[in-house]
């Protein structure tokens, strides 16, 4: 799943689109008003994460130091998988129904 943190002054919107695109080459041509998921966790310190339903214009991934490979999983064949924190609490109150 990418993801990074917001550069100073940048929105949400354009934080998804700069990261899609440095770490995969994707293009998106959606991203919802508001996040579909926002949940917290402790590692060394509390963090939140704010998941944002996204739509891509194509699927022509480009590896990067970033992300080297795209894989679709279930939920359940997630929960099977080594896994960096935040995606596990992501795991947690993911609903794949509702999407």
């Amino acid at each position: 799943m990418p993801g990074g943190g917001l550069d100073f002054g940048e929105s949400p919107y354009e934080g998804i689109r700069r990261e899609l695109q440095e770490e995969m080459g994707l293009l998106t041509t959606f991203i919802a008003e508001q996040p579909a998921y926002y949940f917290t966790w402790k590692e060394d310190v509390w963090r939140a994460n704010a998941m944002y339903e996204t739509q891509l214009g194509h699927l022509d991934f480009t590896p990067s130091d970033e992300c080297v490979e795209v894989g679709f999983f279930t939920k359940e064949e997630a929960q099977e998988v080594d896994l960096l924190p935040n995606i596990i609490e992501f795991l947690k109150v993911f609903k794949p129904e509702n999407h």
